[in-house]
């Protein structure tokens, strides 16, 4: 609530201590609560190990697949989102 990119920065450096401290001193409610579907933990946990294999080994490998059709409709639902909050914003009061 502190308005311009606070919630930007907080992300940015957010990811940088969890990356920094690991994933296994994270509280695990805060795991247990990460609901960005597709991306599920276990996801986001294969993506750390090709990184990790691809930095240490310099070796080039693909980043795990992501369930399509559940990335389509996501999408959707923010671009309809996105356009609610930009039409709001046009209608009075500005």
């Amino acid at each position: 609530r502190c308005g311009g990119d606070a919630d930007t920065v907080a992300a940015i450096v957010g990811a940088i201590v969890g990356a920094g401290i690991g994933a296994e001193n994270l509280p695990q409610d805060w795991l247990h609560r990460l609901a960005e579907q597709p991306r599920s933990v276990n996801w986001i946990k294969k993506v750390a190990t090709v990184l990790t294999v691809v930095i240490s080994e310099q070796k080039s490998q693909c980043p795990p697949e992501v369930f399509a059709p559940l990335s389509g409709a996501r999408n959707a639902i923010f671009l309809l989102l996105v356009l609610g909050h930009a039409a709001r914003r046009v209608l009075p009061p500005y």
